[in-house]
């Protein structure tokens, strides 16, 4: 075959070949969307779970560091302390303050002057440092500002059990009150059916709110009850809002909240989480439960009870 009739073969040969109309192109584009559609929520899920796993490791460490403070103590570290001010000192402290040296978290609590108060200046530094196993990795990391221009301090995704209602009232004690932490006698109802611990959402500043909207759920630098303290008169992510000092009707689907100043012996707050479904919660016995949306009041309840003598069911969690 001559070089003019190879030439003429190989025109034929490409004019014979059928490229992608623009209809295939657009089914192909709507296929490869349909897939990213169906992957994305798996991929979302699988992200979510391994947060789910680190939130759960975390707060394993705050139980690991309540028990250490307990072998040294003999109890569980207080939920606040509030001494008398002396003409030498000045002497309120929360909760993470008692933990830091059992959380390898030796040079910040060296850092801290125990001799005053945690909102004294001196102790700036210490309150905005970040302790990351206070932070679940499904909440948001939330910088607390008072609403009277004062100190700012980090906040926390974990709070302490304060029992079934108000602050002021809470019906049948739990593990912690003020200057108070239960030893492990004292939880009669057994160490499995008593919660120490429980996850709580960092809520940021309301958007378009004035600055004494202050939300102060999660915020672990305060010994006050309107930060950290949980309590079970509410279901987990109850959609019944709690009571206290917050932003209105902050986050209503997630977080609603009636917006109360003053009177913090009413306040409530319930235990949040961005998990779907439930929270994690720290049992005595430092095992960790997700314990779901969908529990019994009653059962949720007798959790917080450190000697209420409700028989729980482990099926029932």
């Amino acid at each position: 075959m001559g070089k003019a009739s190879r030439a003429e073969a190989a025109v034929k040969a490409a004019d014979g070949r059928r490229g992608f109309t623009l209809i295939e192109l657009l089914v192909v584009i709507a296929i490869i969307a349909v897939l990213i559609a169906l992957l994305l929520p798996a991929v979302q899920a699988a992200r979510e779970a391994a947060r789910r796993i680190q939130c759960t490791n975390n707060i394993k460490q705050l139980g690991l560091a309540l028990h250490n403070y307990h072998d040294v103590h003999g109890r569980f570290a207080p939920g606040s302390i509030t001494v008398t001010a002396t003409p030498t000192r000045d002497y309120r402290q929360p909760f993470i303050t008692s933990l830091l040296p059992y959380l390898e978290q030796g040079t910040l609590a060296n850092s801290f002057n125990y001799d005053r108060s945690f909102q004294n200046p001196h102790n700036d530094t210490t309150r905005l440092t970040r302790v990351s196993v206070f932070d679940c990795p499904s909440d948001q990391q939330v910088l607390f500002t008072s609403d009277n221009g004062g100190n700012s301090d980090v906040k926390g995704s974990y709070g302490i059990n304060w029992g079934q209602n108000t602050f002021g009232d809470q019906v049948l004690p739990g593990p912690f009150s003020i200057n108070y932490g239960a030893s492990l006698a004292e939880l009669i109802d057994g160490t499995s059916n008593t919660y120490l611990m429980a996850e709580v959402l960092q809520l940021p500043h309301p958007p378009g709110q004035p600055q004494d909207y202050v939300d102060r759920r999660g915020r672990i630098w305060t010994d006050l009850s309107t930060s950290y303290h949980l309590s079970t008169r509410n279901g987990p992510n109850s959609q019944d809002p709690d009571l206290g000092v917050c932003g209105g009707q902050t986050d209503p689907l997630n977080a609603p909240c009636t917006r109360k100043v003053g009177q913090a012996a009413t306040h409530y707050i319930a235990s949040r989480s961005k998990h779907p479904g439930g929270v994690n919660v720290l049992l005595g016995d430092g095992s960790v439960r997700f314990v779901k949306d969908s529990i019994a009041i009653p059962t949720w309840r007798a959790l917080s009870s450190k000697a209420g003598g409700e028989i729980i069911s482990s099926d029932s969690l």
